[in-house]
């Protein structure tokens, strides 16, 4: 398994532990629409739990195809997001 892959893995937890903190405080909602109407219907933490439960398996399942550079955007894009989050959960 390369850094990439087990970098974007811990990502993933990282993204879910800050989406679950911030939106469990007061002024906060999920800004994607999809996950928003799921998360509605049977709560954040499951809602995220089955997300990137697949997403994670989906990676692992296909690693060996994955290009190197798409886990490096990939990485990149999660790493805005929870630099976003962070950013949001220190105002």
């Amino acid at each position: 398994m390369n850094t990439l892959l087990i970098a974007l893995l811990i990502l993933q937890a990282i993204d879910a532990i800050s989406t679950i903190y911030l939106l469990s405080r007061e002024g906060f909602a999920e800004g994607n629409k999809f996950l928003k109407d799921i998360m509605d219907r049977i709560g954040v933490a499951p809602t995220l739990l089955i997300i990137k439960g697949f997403f994670v398996g989906w990676v692992l399942y296909f690693q060996a195809e994955i290009p190197v550079e798409i886990l490096g955007i990939l990485c990149a894009g999660y790493l805005w997001v929870i630099y976003n989050n962070i950013k949001l959960c220190l105002k």
